[in-house]
């Protein structure tokens, strides 16, 4: 038999795709270094690798499949890597090492919940895609030195970050770093000091429950996100000098924050200082001194439960939004001598106010003042429209006067169980819409003072109440005014 020559290079060739094959049909060993693969696109011809433990691919170059790796992997190196597609590690729970030395793409939630995960680098990457390392609860640190865009939520729940650096980052997505409880004041003001020669607008919810913040200047940003720093819990004070637009709940129960500046601020989102509880007088007096040169109207909830406040001067706001001082349970005195509109539950549960004047105001919304236990003085000359339960459980208001109105809600006064007059002196009948306005007061139950109230009408229109709808439960209480 004639001896046959092969060529050493064939016999490699054909050695490569033996290994190749016994490989793809599943006698991969749990440690494996991968020479010949240069790309990954689909899963069904790799199922294998999702049994491996310890990889290395020196060739391979991109990576485009979803979940391709399982939760047996502990360490991969790609040092040629340059592309990593959309949740190519999620869910690799105890995978705690990875080398991407070149890599400059990673998609998004690509690395997701892979919670083993205690630190990286990344030095080439420019692009991080939306939910990239979301929930790597491990993650202690990382370094993006060439990263210029970081997608929504792409830190979310990384509670052990402590520090991260973003140099030449020119985009930060939408709550791109909530939940991050350890990041430290420092390397967050690092962040905002770099972002800024790029952007001067900070996204929704970007630093949201961020509980290690204390004190951050952002000179320079004119925009700040909805929820941007809500649940900050830690931080006490912050300026924006720059600052024209606050969006809804930025600083929403940031309860440790006593001080704010922001004098160029023409914007103040609904529920901005929600929950703001150490917020103090002099601070909300000054933000609202120089707000006002830009907007006679205070948005909904926007200092709602801020116990910090006692006493106000409001001159020159025409609205109050609803909710929007609810639960100031230190507030005494408020002044409004402008103001038109009280939204509902604006002042409701305000406990220690005892006196208000609105001279101009003509519409007051349902429970506005509701549980206002103190209030026991309110002067209403123009009023018109009394929502429902509007002072209801009021307990300590004895009279009330209303010239002008027209509307009187459900429930409107119920609980006054210290109401013993009313001074109903409008021109016409006004619109009682349910019998129980009056519900649980001297007007309709003598047992609170010993005897029943009386609801003062002119004298030209005793009879019309007396018969008007739901007016006529009160007959016997209304009474002929007499200046």
């Amino acid at each position: 038999m004639a001896n046959i020559h092969i060529a050493e290079s064939t016999l490699s060739s054909i050695a490569e795709a033996i290994r190749e094959k016994w490989w793809l049909a599943g006698s991969m060993h749990v440690s494996e270094i991968v020479g010949w693969l240069t790309s990954i696109k689909s899963t069904g011809d790799y199922q294998n690798i999702k049994n491996s433990s310890y990889l290395t691919f020196p060739e391979l170059k991109s990576i485009n499949v979803i979940a391709m790796f399982g939760e047996n992997l502990i360490s991969i190196s790609l040092p040629n890597c340059s592309y990593i597609g959309s949740s190519a590690f999620n869910n690799c729970y105890n995978l705690s090492y990875i080398s991407i030395p070149n890599c400059s793409y990673i998609g998004s939630s690509a690395f997701y919940n892979c919670s083993n995960l205690s630190s990286i680098s990344i030095p080439n990457c420019s692009y991080i895609g939306d939910y990239a390392f979301a929930y790597c609860s491990k993650l202690s640190s990382i370094s993006l030195p060439n990263c210029s865009y970081i997608g929504s939520y792409v830190f979310s729940g990384c509670e052990n970050l402590i520090s991260i650096s973003l140099p030449n980052c020119s985009y930060i997505g939408s709550s791109a770093f909530i939940f991050c409880y350890s990041l430290t004041n420092s390397c967050v003001q690092d962040i905002l000091d770099n972002y800024k020669s790029y952007s001067n607008v900070l996204n929704y919810g970007v630093f949201q429950y961020c509980s290690n913040i204390t004190s951050l200047d952002l000179t320079g940003y004119t925009s700040i996100g909805d929820h941007a720093f809500a649940y900050c819990t830690s931080l006490t004070s912050i300026s924006i000098p720059n600052c024209s637009y606050i969006a809804d709940h930025a600083f929403n129960t940031c309860t440790n924050l006593s001080y704010i500046s922001i004098p160029n601020c023409s914007y103040i989102g609904s529920s901005a200082f929600n929950y703001c509880s150490s917020l103090t007088n002099s601070c909300v007096q000054d933000i609202l001194n120089t707000y006002k040169s830009y907007s006679t109207a205070i948005n909904t909830g926007v200092f709602y439960r801020c116990n910090g406040i006692t006493s106000l001067d409001l001159t020159g706001y025409t609205s109050i939004g609803g909710n929007a001082f609810n639960n100031c349970t230190n507030l005494t005195s408020i002044s409004l001598p402008n103001c038109s509109y009280i939204g509902s539950n604006a002042f409701a549960y305000c406990s220690n106010l005892f006196s208000i004047s609105l001279p101009n105001c003509s519409y007051i919304g349902s429970n506005a003042f509701a549980y206002c236990s103190n209030l026991f003085s309110i002067s209403l000359p123009n009023c018109s429209y009394i929502g429902s339960n509007a002072f209801r459980y009021c307990s300590s208001l004895t009279s009330i006067s209303l010239p002008n109105c027209s509307y009187i809600g459900n429930g409107a006064f119920a609980s006054c169980t210290k109401l013993e007059s009313i001074y109903v002196l409008s021109i016409s009948v006004p619109t009682l819409l349910n019998t129980n306005a009056f519900y649980s007061t001297p007007l309709s139950n003598s047992t609170y003072l010993g005897h029943f109230g009386s609801i003062y009408v002119l004298s030209s229109l005793v009879n019309s109440f007396k018969t008007a709808t739901n007016w006529k439960v009160y007959s016997s209480r209304i009474v002929a005014y007499t200046p």
